[in-house]
């Protein structure tokens, strides 16, 4: 039998990676709630052998909603990366389109801001006047403050995470558009979970 000497920062590091691991995968394969599901049965359920293409900068750059992306990245703080842009990953692709649920998180001023781009102008599967009135509505129930000065580093963080949030959103949806893949957003406050 050989004796490993493990120094401390060694034990910690394989611990978090251990745990990073088991976390990511059990986030990954965590269902959603039945009354979610239903909703996807009733989009005609999950579509497996449908693969989205991949979001590259390139595409967008050639797309006529290009400079309002820059604006409203420049707008928010919050770029957008080249070659591949990420976008977080809709939580169903069915035969309808593809399928984001909205916690309370994603209704604030910054999403009520992207939600003024001309790209929602003649979107039908999305509800954008609903999810305005959402934003302004539950805005303060986010705990949110305007970027001022003074604030603490948790605050900003927080601030961050929101305009980042919303930029996601945004180009899910600027997603959907620029392939012709119908986004169908779902505010998770709607749906009657028991």
């Amino acid at each position: 039998m050989t004796a490993v000497k493990l120094h401390n920062s060694d034990l910690i590091g394989h611990i978090m990676h251990l745990y990073s691991f088991l976390t990511v995968k059990w986030r990954k394969y965590k269902p959603l709630p039945p009354e979610v599901e239903e909703i996807i049965r009733q989009l005609g359920g999950r579509a497996a052998d449908r693969k989205l293409p991949e979001f590259r900068y390139d595409v967008l750059k050639n797309h006529s909603l290009f400079r309002e992306v820059v604006a409203v990245s420049a707008k928010l703080g919050v770029p957008f990366a080249a070659p591949v842009i990420k976008i977080r990953n809709f939580d169903a692709i069915t035969p309808s389109g593809v399928v984001a649920f909205d916690s309370d998180m994603h209704f604030n001023r910054f999403r009520a801001f992207t939600l003024t781009a001309s790209v929602y102008d003649d979107l039908l599967t999305f509800p954008v006047n609903e999810y305005r009135f959402h934003c302004m509505e539950r805005d303060n129930e986010v705990v949110f403050k305007p970027g001022l000065s003074g604030k603490s580093a948790q605050e900003d963080a927080r601030e961050f995470h929101l305009r980042k949030m919303a930029m996601e959103d945004f180009l899910q949806d600027v997603y959907g558009v620029t392939f012709d893949v119908p986004v169908i957003r779902k505010a998770m406050f709607e749906i009657n979970l028991h």
